[in-house]
């Protein structure tokens, strides 16, 4: 095989992490496995994201997997293979962990302190602060409302489309329409805390 064969021609299939490859075993034995996201407080900073990737229906029981360090590829693998997370809780922290990385283009393009004013003003602007655990957060927010721009119908449409995207990967996960609500909306405060270090700044009395 030259350069050209290996590089051109049709797709191949690299779309299945090598840590995958194990819980297809699973699936296509009938069996669905289970994520569970893990990140922990240490201080005040966080331990490293991690999944562990569980087997519940197995019979006779197979232990769970050790740790593997959280990745959005592997993310995304098992959204699309309807793994979800051990309950509702687990899965709003792993959805707001995962929405950091879903924002990260907008933010770059934009800027930090421009995207925070878009997100907080989206969120008021769409009845998220109606939601509690959402309006909680919003509420330790200090964020000026964002400069009228070319651009800003542009990037609020962005932000939409991520909360969208994720709205909809719930609903794939086969949660009904109010469970799929609450668990985004315990997300996005999830991640409303994370960006803005609301629970440090608690601890360090600035809260």
């Amino acid at each position: 095989m030259n350069l050209a064969d290996e590089l051109f021609g049709p797709e191949a299939d690299e779309r299945t992490p090598p840590e995958a490859r194990r819980w297809e075993h699973f699936l296509t034995r009938g069996i669905q496995p289970v994520c569970t996201f893990v990140r922990r407080r240490d201080g005040l900073g966080w331990t490293p994201a991690s999944i562990v990737i569980s087997y519940p229906d197995a019979s006779p029981p197979v232990p769970p997997d050790p740790p593997i360090s959280w990745d959005q590829h592997l993310e995304e693998w098992l959204l699309d293979h309807k793994i979800k997370a051990e309950d509702e809780t687990n899965e709003a922290e792993r959805f707001g962990f995962s929405l950091g990385a879903a924002f990260e283009p907008i933010e770059r393009r934009c800027g930090s302190g421009y995207f925070n004013s878009i997100l907080v003003q989206y969120l008021r602007d769409r009845g998220f602060a109606d939601q509690p655990a959402v309006r909680e957060k919003l509420a330790k927010i200090h964020a000026h409302p964002p400069h009228q721009s070319g651009s800003l119908t542009d990037y609020t449409a962005q932000t939409k489309t991520v909360l969208a995207t994720n709205a909809r990967a719930l609903e794939a996960l086969d949660y009904e329409r109010p469970v799929a609500v609450e668990i985004l909306t315990n997300a996005i405060a999830y991640y409303l805390d994370d960006r803005f270090n609301i629970h440090t700044r608690a601890l360090l009395g600035f809260g």
